[in-house]
Formats: C-alpha cells, structure tokens, sequence
C-alpha cells in the first residue's frame, strides 16, 4: 500500500512537473557590477501560447508587462538549426553589463533542450552562435521585447 501510494505521488508530481510552460524564446539584459541602487535587469520570455512577459527591474522597483501576440512560422526548426551552431567564443571582462539569448526546445519526454543563441559582454560576443536560426530568433526577439 505505501509503495503504491509513494509511486502514484510521484507520477502526479511528473505529470505537473512536466506540464509547466517554459518560453520557447528568453532575452535578458543585465547591468555590469554597479553599486546597490543602480542595477537594471530586463527579462523578456516569448511563449509559445501567444504571449510575450517582459519583466523590469531598476534598482528595488520592479514591473512587468505581458502582451498577446501572434505566432507563427516554424520557430521550432529555427531553434534546432541553432542548436547545431557553429558556435564561436570571445574572452571578454566579466564585470560588464551582460545580453543573454536563450531558447528551449520541447523534447518527445516534456522535457525542454536549452539553446544557446548568443551572449554580448558590452558590446562585444562572448558566445556567437553564428547560425541562421540563431540570426533570425535574435532579431525576432530585439523586436517583441521593446
């Protein structure tokens, strides 16, 4: 009775757990290292459900605004195009402000496959992933984040 108790609790926890929405797109900017009171982050997470939450922070105040969009074309054979790079990497200082492009791929399991689409230290490449998926998501997201 109590294993069978502990494995139906475990697959209601899979099931939630795998049912949780991630953004197929993210976009994050973040300040360098600055004193307290003059970091800025703004986050931006496009979903596949026709939505885009853009979240800001500018020192203890905080806002975030979520729009309707709508999606179409085959972002999902843009993100695996990107998954597969060429990947190029740059040494840059670490205290600098930082833009982050990130997607997820939604795996046959439920699980989700982060791809790496770009990472600016300032203005400059850390990471260029030069693909043409990665080119088009980038621009896509400068675009639905403003």
């Amino acid at each position: 009775m109590k294993k069978s108790l502990i494995t139906a609790s475990c697959l209601f926890y899979s099931f939630f757990a795998f049912s949780e929405e991630l953004p197929i797109l993210t976009k994050k900017e973040y300040t360098g290292y600055v004193a307290p009171g003059y970091n800025s982050a703004h986050i931006c997470e496009i979903y596949a459900s026709n939505k885009v939450v853009i979240s800001n922070t500018y020192g203890q105040f905080n806002y975030s605004i979520t729009k309707s969009v709508d999606l179409s074309g085959n972002y999902k054979n843009m993100l695996e195009n990107a998954e597969q790079g060429p990947f190029k990497s740059y040494t840059y200082p670490m205290d600098v402000g930082s833009l982050i492009y990130e997607g997820n791929i939604l795996q046959n399991n439920g699980t989700y496959k982060k791809v790496k689409l770009g990472t600016k230290m300032g203005n400059n490449w850390s990471i260029e992933n030069q693909s043409v998926g990665a080119y088009g998501l980038r621009l896509a997201l400068d675009d639905l984040c403003k």
